[in-house]
């Protein structure tokens, strides 16, 4: 099968990465919204964005937490590590009911 990379002779990680490549360039299309992935701004906006949106409001949430919380975020992926369960599922909670209120869908997309 020419879609299949792993463990197969004469094919590596690094045909599957060239594939994914020419994949991705093919279907890529101009956007009309928002700011262009990987222009010279997006990382800049994504960290002011994502300071007021939730490093706040993460920061104001670990105080009402039972046990240690830790957070690791860098750019836009982030890692968060709770000492007691029952924190970590609270806050996955009040996480994705943050997400869906219409005020903080509206800054991800005014129109």
């Amino acid at each position: 099968m020419g879609f299949s990379y792993g463990f197969r002779p004469g094919k590596g990680q690094h045909d599957a990465l060239d594939a994914l490549h020419i994949a991705i360039m093919k279907r890529r299309q101009a956007s009309t919204i928002g700011t262009p992935q990987g222009s010279v701004i997006s990382p800049l906006l994504a960290n002011v964005y994502l300071h007021y949106s939730f490093d706040l409001w993460l920061n104001q949430y670990r105080k009402s937490t039972r046990g240690e919380v830790t957070i690791i975020r860098y750019a836009d992926p982030a890692v968060l590590g709770f000492q007691k369960h029952q924190d970590a599922k609270k806050c996955l909670a009040a996480l994705v009911k943050a997400s869906s209120s219409r005020a903080y869908q509206r800054l991800w997309c005014p129109f």
